[in-house]
């Protein structure tokens, strides 16, 4: 695995055909009379936090790893004392590797644990190999910040005369790390299959053992049934404490199983975190259960190894405000408002998600908490966040002549049962050079009552030829939906429109395509091809046959391997007089195509993709692509609609002055180009009295590869980057020079 590395300058760029987007978010958005300070965070369904020292200013912030779309935040702390110390960083999600399952929706996990005392917070995921944990290593330094390196694939404990087997965790069996003993080092606490509803510990014995703390070799299973308790599940989760014998394997003992003494489960998912909750110095645990809707804490009545539930709390915290969640709680840990001492989030991992973050402040202390509710929506009405699966698309919806933002979604829970797909109206308020966006309604054109199947993809334009913006609304079973806007009202006025039906998942654009001057219609769907359809009407009376023109338009397929489905959302548009086509697909890539024009019936020219989840964006499955031009530049930027919930904005950069190359004598040979595994480097005119270093960046100007350590000849490790076109650059005292590399995967 290699190291990723941040470049905060605009990077050279190695073809002027290609587009070059820049994140911006200081674009202003007013919600409820506001500014949301973190608008253009992404929003957030599932989270688990892990409060760390990203930026190493000596203050804690939080890495979020979001488990519904495999996506990563990073919130940096100002210092103020309360939750708005906490402010959205885009450029550190760079830095962080790929986590989470490969394809896996609603799954996954990352937590962040200093496991070897150096100051630096590592990374522990479930593997994508097998059932098991990887773990980077974290280090930080001045000039690169935060990387990981990954030190091991699965974790392993010892059994036996010398055996070994993974510690078992799975996107849905979320272990705990914690020093349960009291030793100091690392534990962790895993589910198991071997008796269900009970937890395994592995004992850290690298203190008992002599080893350093950068060891992770030396565990061993010491129960399967860490403190003699078992859940036993139902509309509210508790568990079965005190005295009862589980049919697993104890450190001394065998226990024989009583079937009799456990209640019939569903042999559900559960995710547990150890803390002392009492102040008596050993672990006790609060438990979330995806078929549970309360917190669960069980207390630890037994010493620091061998713990022994002997009471519980089945509405914790009871005391205070019982955290009801719709399913499956993830608690967490932090200090929210600098007070030096940790408060309690409580995430969920299902089915809520737009109001699914509580925190709980601690009024005690860290050794005995007590924790007194402040709200149920942490961070959420900070950015926008439309529920799951947003679809964001530019249109001018009250001909003011500028773009306003409208966003679909898949589902919008709130409070347990109310759930429902809607449309967010975000009014630009701006100007034609500086935009800036204003919250008007949640329920624009009155879809959330109309019960149309999500996820929804909005479209805008003027179908009947009077001046105003009309809207075909995409859904879940394929067809279309059509809403006329008349003197700025926007209404329902047909399902089923013109009898268009692309299977599952309808993702419109309105553009003429063939530029005849009457608007045609792009739609994108589940299986990741695209359909062309002709407009054979005029600009009032449009008529489209129900049989595509062309399928798949432009032999355009974006469904990534290892998926089932491709859900591709179109976004043609015109560049200095010639079509380009983004497309996005389940995976989280957006894709770029030329070659459109004059070759609509052809196959057209892919040319890189311009954002990935590879490049550390994890927009996730069902992400959407569109664009307008905000700043009044004649270049158009590009909205993205993250599964998150939330939106982002990117400008397009005029490639001319975005390239940064300086001339200079030094150069360097390269090969083989193309390359899927090791790039072979040879400097020419290498002088050792200069210094160098070696850059690598992506098609949207991102250094993801950089070193100091400059050899004559070297090597460089590409096989974890994705395939596409990239700049290699070699920096001297005296300039710098790059190379095209493409990077070809099997």
């Amino acid at each position: 695995m290699k190291n990723i590395f941040l470049a905060l300058v605009f990077s050279p760029i190695f073809t002027l055909a290609q587009p070059i987007f820049r994140f911006n978010d200081s674009i202003p958005v007013i919600q409820y009379g506001n500014n949301l300070p973190n608008a253009w965070a992404g929003g957030i369904n599932y989270p688990q936090w892990s409060a760390v020292d990203l930026n190493n200013d000596g203050l804690k912030d939080l890495f979020m790893y979001d488990r519904s779309n495999n996506r990563v935040i990073s919130m940096l702390n100002n210092g103020a004392t309360n939750p708005s110390a906490f402010h959205y960083v885009d450029s550190l999600k760079t830095h962080f590797p790929r986590l989470g399952g490969w394809v896996s929706l609603n799954g996954g996990w990352a937590f962040m644990y200093d496991y070897n005392f150096d100051g630096f917070p590592d990374l522990f995921s479930v593997s994508k190999q097998n059932s098991g944990i990887i773990q980077y290593k974290g280090n930080y330094d001045v000039v690169n910040g935060y990387t990981f390196t990954a030190v091991d694939s699965t974790i392993q404990y010892k059994y036996g005369a010398g055996f070994h087997s993974n510690i078992l965790a799975s996107s849905n069996l979320v272990p705990d790390f914690n020093d349960i003993d009291n030793d100091g080092d690392m534990d962790i606490i895993g589910q198991q299959t071997t008796c269900v509803g009970t937890y395994a510990y592995y004992r850290n014995n690298i203190i008992e053992d002599g080893y350093p703390y950068d060891s992770l070799n030396d565990f061993s299973l010491v129960t399967n049934a860490w403190g003699n308790f078992f859940l036993r599940s139902g509309g509210y989760q508790y568990a079965a404490v005190g005295g009862y014998h589980i049919s697993c394997i104890h450190a001394a003992d065998d226990f024989l199983y009583q079937q009799e003494e456990a209640a019939r489960r569903d042999d559900t998912y559960s995710a547990l975190r150890t803390i002392d909750l009492d102040g008596d110095g050993d672990k006790d645990v609060l438990v979330g259960d995806s078929q549970a809707i309360n917190l669960l804490a069980v207390y630890n009545n037994g010493d620091s190894a061998y713990a022994d539930m002997n009471s519980q709390d089945t509405l914790f915290p009871s005391y205070d405000n019982p955290s009801l969640i719709k399913s499956f709680s993830a608690t967490s840990f932090a200090d929210l408002d600098n007070d030096g001492i940790t408060d309690l989030l409580v995430g969920n991992s299902e089915f809520e998600n737009r109001r699914g973050v509580k925190w709980y402040k601690n009024t005690n202390t860290n050794s005995a908490p007590v924790y007194d509710f402040q709200s149920d929506s942490l961070f959420q009405p900070g950015m926008i966040d439309v529920g799951e699966a947003a679809a964001a698309v530019f249109a001018d919806i009250d001909g003011d002549g500028l773009s306003d933002m409208v966003i679909g979604n898949s589902r919008s829970t709130f409070n347990f049962s109310q759930e429902k797909t809607n449309l967010t109206y975000y009014k630009n308020i701006g100007t034609a050079t500086n935009p800036a966006f204003q919250f008007i309604t949640d329920n624009f054109a009155s879809a959330a009552s109309l019960g149309i199947p999500g996820p929804l993809f909005p479209a805008f334009g003027d179908m009947d030829g009077d001046g105003d913006k009309d809207m075909i609304l995409g859904t879940f079973n394929g067809t279309l939906n059509y809403f006329t806007n008349n003197s700025g009202t926007i209404s329902f006025t047909s399902s089923n429109y013109m009898g268009i039906d692309v299977g599952n998942g309808s993702t419109p654009q309105i553009v003429d395509v063939d530029r005849d001057g009457v608007l045609d219609l792009l739609v994108g769907e589940q299986n990741g091809v695209l359909n062309y359809y002709r407009n054979t009407g005029s600009t009032i009376n449009p008529f489209f046959s129900s049989i595509p023109t062309a399928n798949p338009f432009g032999n355009v397929n974006v469904q990534a391997q290892y998926y089932v489905d491709g859900y591709s959302v179109p976004f043609l548009y015109d560049d200095s007089g010639s079509y380009k086509l983004l497309v996005a697909n389940m995976e989280g890539n957006i894709l770029l195509f030329d070659s459109i024009d004059g070759n609509l019936g052809g196959s057209f020219h892919f040319v890189d993709t311009v954002f990935s989840r590879y490049f550390g964006y994890r927009y996730g499955f069902n992400c959407s692509v569109s664009g307008a031009d905000l700043n009044d530049d004649g270049l158009t930027d590009v909205l993205i609609g993250l599964y998150g919930g939330g939106a982002q904005i990117y400008y397009q950069v005029d490639p001319l002055l975005a390239v940064n190359e300086i001339s200079t004598p030094a150069s360097f040979a390269l090969f083989p180009n193309p390359v899927a595994s090791v790039l072979n480097i040879t400097l020419q005119q290498f002088k050792r009295n200069q210094n160098y270093s070696l850059s690598l960046f992506n098609s949207i100007g991102q250094m993801i590869y950089h070193t100091k350590s400059v050899k004559e000849k070297m090597q460089v490790d590409v096989m974890d980057f994705a395939g596409g076109i990239y700049l290699l650059q070699l920096q001297s005292d005296k300039g710098s020079v790059g190379k095209k590399v493409v990077i070809g995967k099997q």
